[in-house]
């Protein structure tokens, strides 16, 4: 029984030098960024030589930028997913761009998102030759190699760049800070809130309460008792 040769697989991108192209003219306001929803973990890529590399996040700037050159990354801003089905996260990347190459591929990619909204990178061409992408499975020893993509969508909301001189770890740790403060805040207001509910409750006027608002003045709101009610008095006392 014969065995499928599985092909030599390497662990780095295989790219040619690159190449100066002109800028792509795009309008005012138009998009210049691409979301890509997820980068599986047994993504894998044919070169032109014939060599099979997984697919990593790591790559992928000089993907666009050297293989099949749609413009100059500014940066690549990477996002862990958890994915249906899969054991572990996947990549999702916003790629932001200084500027677009004006070439057949750019072109051809946005004017495909522009009319579909979405893109289905399945590979490049190298000199005529089809380099593409595979997706690989244990599952499947004798015959691991499954045709593969990721998908490439327009990013309407791109988050602009600020400086910041602080890595992600760093960041983490002062929201998740931020976070616990506004917790503890949002309890003591709801602590006070039923506090003062409690004092509402226990102050509220009930209709057969006599209190006089003709002033603010507060010692004129005191209620004096009523003087017993003997009847009327007599001429003796009057006299007296």
């Amino acid at each position: 029984m014969s065995t499928i040769e599985q092909p030599h697989i390497v662990t780095e991108l295989v790219v040619e030098p690159p190449t100066e192209f002109a800028r792509l003219d795009i309008h005012e306001g138009d998009w210049t960024s691409i979301y890509i929803p997820c980068l599986s973990p047994t993504l894998a890529l044919m070169n032109h030589r014939d060599m099979l590399h997984p697919f990593l996040p790591k790559y992928l700037r000089d993907f666009l930028e050297k293989i099949i050159r749609i413009g100059k990354v500014r940066r690549i801003d990477f996002v862990d997913r958890d994915v249906q089905n899969l054991s572990v996260p996947v990549k999702a990347a916003f790629v932001h761009f200084e500027y677009w190459y004006d070439t057949h591929n750019a072109r051809n990619l946005r004017e495909k998102l522009n009319v579909y909204g979405q893109y289905r990178q399945k590979g490049y061409m190298y000199k005529g030759k089809r380099c593409n992408f595979y997706n690989t499975h244990t599952a499947y020893p004798n015959d691991n190699l499954r045709m593969g993509y990721f998908d490439i969508r327009i990013n309407h909301k791109p988050i602009n760049e600020t400086e910041c001189d602080r890595n992600i770890h760093q960041l983490y740790a002062e929201n998740l800070l931020l976070e616990q403060e506004l917790a503890a805040r949002n309890a003591t207001i709801e602590e006070l809130r039923n506090e003062l509910q409690m004092f509402r409750d226990r102050t509220t006027i009930g209709p057969d309460t006599m209190i006089d608002y003709s002033t603010d003045n507060e010692m004129d709101r005191t209620i004096y008792p009523e003087a017993p009610d003997d009847g009327p008095m007599t001429m003796e006392e009057l006299e007296n």
